[in-house]
């Protein structure tokens, strides 16, 4: 009778992004639950650019083996056929999977559709976000952005809010077409869903509050009872004897809790060298496991998405459920024995991600322990700390682009505390000087609002002194903040955009709440002469992103390469300097005429697909570097 559906894709357009994880569940006539289905899909591309990765947490090696959406339309088709279908933001849902059947042919019917947070909008609920909703009513959204953690929590949300057993009565929130016709009659293909485990909130409590049902219980593996905060004893082994050196290649190895095939090979061929047996080698997977339940116990308590991070870390390592339990409730205070990864007071280290403690929590404690903290990455810092298994943020890729070290929270955790333990800055004989200590980049006024927004999912009304239409007013919604720009959803083009949040002003009931100084903007934006300069600063953060460069002073071009090394004979971004047009005309004589003007947007970004103009030097460059970004082979 009904379908619920949410997707997870590569991005926003409907013409360009690709969805990589589908979840349906089933429905009776009465909303109560029949089945589910969810399936990671390789999009044969990448899984999106930063901003997306961060949000959805798929990345490349994730669906590098799952079928192609080519491969499972005709089973969607078949499980989806005369149901309604009903979804939290339904028409963005609904709208991908058609993209996705008209490139393959099949262009889908007009279909009756419920939106819940249609619903959930009219029904008074501010903001009517599916997290906010489901905190309202109670209801249990574990997973955020997981496609079937949210189709759960959408089914849960319309056994609420939407009367099945009179539905037809209810004419203002369900979409009807004039005529229902068929879905495409597809041949179905045998293939078996690749699914991915649900994580918890990285913010969530520890499991003693985390209330979950006996579904979820299955999915993430949690233990039921309440556990107690053992001591954490304390373990050293000889930085010289084999199970040193093959702990630390398992550390190594471990930081993305994925181990690869190359990876695998290289740990099998150091066991050998080392001469250990499957024995030993297990025996050192289970020091590793109980060193990393040893930093979690740190804070007296193990999260719910702490836990999670222990069974993953015991898949990878083949270790049981039993061996995982162990592990966690005999937890050792395991020295770090790779010293790649050894700090020292005067580090610098910068924080990136959602994590299990707060930034600032995290910006207190590494400057108490004598480290430099900072927002940004550059070649002078020594490490990047992320959320494990973090790889596609805009600083991930920066970071590893220069060479900086990327650590996950875990292994900071571990990293800190040996300082911590070692007297931190309290003994430290090079004390942390003024020009070291961390100044937190000030959040303006404007920026503190749009984040509040994105928390909320409320629509603001701002005015943007920036774009080809300065200072005029529009409604927005913000998605997400990434350095000095905000993503949003614009409601006066229809179109997902980027703005400069330095040159925006907030009004709320036609009263201004927030200020913008013309002269401050003018300050912090780069200005450049030519393209030259742009090369000059830009060359190094452009080759971090797998980009050849090349360039001279009227043009900067980037190519990909072939698996062979050799260069693509068109670059896929470029930016030049075309001063003047040419609008001449042939007459009947076909004699040519020529006439020159001067462009009055000299500035020409060129895609594969299409390109823009730009008046000003500075705003083509940050579209470029956004291009570029976007777009980029790594």
């Amino acid at each position: 009778m009904y379908a619920v559906i949410d997707t997870e894709t590569t991005g926003l357009s409907l013409t360009s992004d690709r969805i990589i994880e589908l979840a349906v569940i089933g429905l009776d006539a009465s909303g109560n639950q029949e089945w589910e289905w969810c399936s990671l899909i390789n999009p044969e591309r990448d899984t999106g650019p930063g901003l997306a990765v961060r949000v959805h947490q798929i990345y490349p090696r994730d669906v590098s083996e799952a079928p192609t959406f080519a491969e499972f339309a005709g089973h969607i088709a078949r499980i989806l056929s005369g149901r309604v279908l009903i979804g939290h933001n339904i028409k963005f849902d609904l709208g991908m999977l058609a993209a996705e059947f008209e490139r393959l042919g099949h262009p889908l019917p007009e279909l009756i559709q419920i939106c819940t947070a249609a619903i959930a909008r009219e029904s008074g609920f501010r903001p009517y976000r599916l997290e906010a909703c489901c905190e309202v009513l109670g209801i249990e959204l574990s997973g955020a952005h997981h496609a079937l953690a949210d189709a759960r929590a959408t089914a849960d949300l319309a056994q609420r809010l939407v009367n099945f057993s009179d539905l037809l009565a209810q004419s203002d929130v369900v979409h009807r077409p004039r005529t229902v016709r068929p879905w495409p009659n597809i041949p179905v293909v045998s293939r078996e869903p690749v699914v991915r485990a649900i994580p918890p909130s990285r913010k969530s409590s520890p499991l003693h509050t985390n209330r979950m049902s006996p579904v979820r219980k299955a999915q993430v593996d949690l233990p039921t009872c309440e556990p107690k905060a053992p001591v954490v004893e304390t373990f050293s082994l000889d930085r010289e004897s084999p199970e040193s050196k093959y702990l630390a290649a398992i550390e190594w190895a471990l930081e993305d809790r994925e181990i690869s095939t190359e990876q695998k090979q290289a740990l099998t061929d150091l066991r050998c060298e080392l001469r250990l047996s499957d024995e030993q080698a297990r025996a050192v997977h289970m020091l590793f496991i109980r060193g990393l339940a040893g930093s979690m116990w740190a804070d007296g308590s193990i999260s719910a998405h702490e836990q999670f991070d222990l069974n993953v870390v015991g898949a990878a390592l083949h270790l049981t459920a039993e061996d995982v339990e162990y592990a966690r409730d005999n937890p050792i205070g395991l020295g770090l024995t790779n010293q790649d990864y050894v700090i020292s007071p005067g580090a610098t280290v910068v924080f990136t991600g959602e994590m299990s403690l707060s930034r600032t929590e995290w910006t207190d404690r590494a400057q108490a322990a004598g480290l430099r903290v900072t927002g940004s990455v550059s070649r002078k810092t020594d490490f990047l700390v992320v959320p494990f298994g973090e790889t596609g943020s805009t600083k991930s890729r920066k970071a590893r682009g220069l060479g900086v070290r990327v650590v996950s929270e875990q292994r900071f955790r571990r990293m800190l505390g040996a300082v911590e333990n070692n007297g931190g800055s309290k003994n430290d004989p090079f004390p942390q000087s003024k020009d070291t200590q961390y100044i937190a980049p000030e959040t303006s006024e404007t920026e503190a609002i749009l984040r509040e927004a994105i928390e909320t999912g409320e629509v603001l009304t701002i005015a943007y002194h920036g774009g080809s239409k300065p200072g005029s007013k529009r409604e927005i919604a913000p998605i997400c903040i990434e350095d000095d720009l905000v993503r949003a959803r614009c409601y006066s083009s229809g179109k997902v955009k980027d703005f400069r949040i330095e040159q925006i002003q907030v009004f709320e009931n036609d009263l201004l709440i927030s200020r913008w100084n013309p002269e401050e903007v003018g300050k912090r934006i780069r200005t450049y002469e030519d393209l030259s300069g742009v090369l000059e600063d830009k060359a190094g953060e452009l080759t971090s992103m797998g980009w050849y460069v090349t360039g001279e002073e009227d043009g900067i071009f980037l190519f990909r390469r072939f698996k062979n090394g050799r260069l693509l004979k068109r670059p896929d971004v470029s930016i030049q300097y075309v001063e003047t047009i040419d609008e001449g005309y042939f007459d009947p004589g076909m004699n040519y005429h020529a006439e020159i003007r001067k462009r009055a947007r000299p500035w020409i970004i060129s895609l594969r697909q299409g390109g823009t103009a730009f008046g000003r030097l500075d705003r083509a460059v940050e579209r470029f570097m956004l291009e570029a970004l976007k777009h980029a082979p790594s």
